[in-house]
């Protein structure tokens, strides 16, 4: 069995292992794909503020679209709209 490799942490304070140059490429042809870019340009038109900064009281403009559920561990949502946040 291969050893864990300290990585970072996660908000279950478990660490990750670092990523290999496939799941690099892989995650890199994900987010240069089309339907990723149409399906964030929806999320920023549709919530153009950040919702972290937002649930402080804040208004930030958003820049990125980050996935609620880690598209590691749940393919299946990877473009499901109801599982991003801006």
């Amino acid at each position: 069995m291969a050893r864990l490799i300290p990585y970072r942490s996660t908000a279950a304070g478990r660490p990750l292992r670092a990523p290999t140059k496939a799941a690099r490429r892989e995650a890199w042809r994900f987010y240069a794909s089309g339907p990723w870019k149409r399906l964030r340009a929806v999320k920023l038109a549709s919530n153009p503020v950040c919702e972290h900064c937002a649930a402080r009281d804040e208004t930030t403009a958003a820049v990125d679209v980050h996935h609620i559920e880690p598209r590691a561990t749940r393919q299946d949502l990877a473009l499901d709209l109801d599982n991003l946040v801006s």
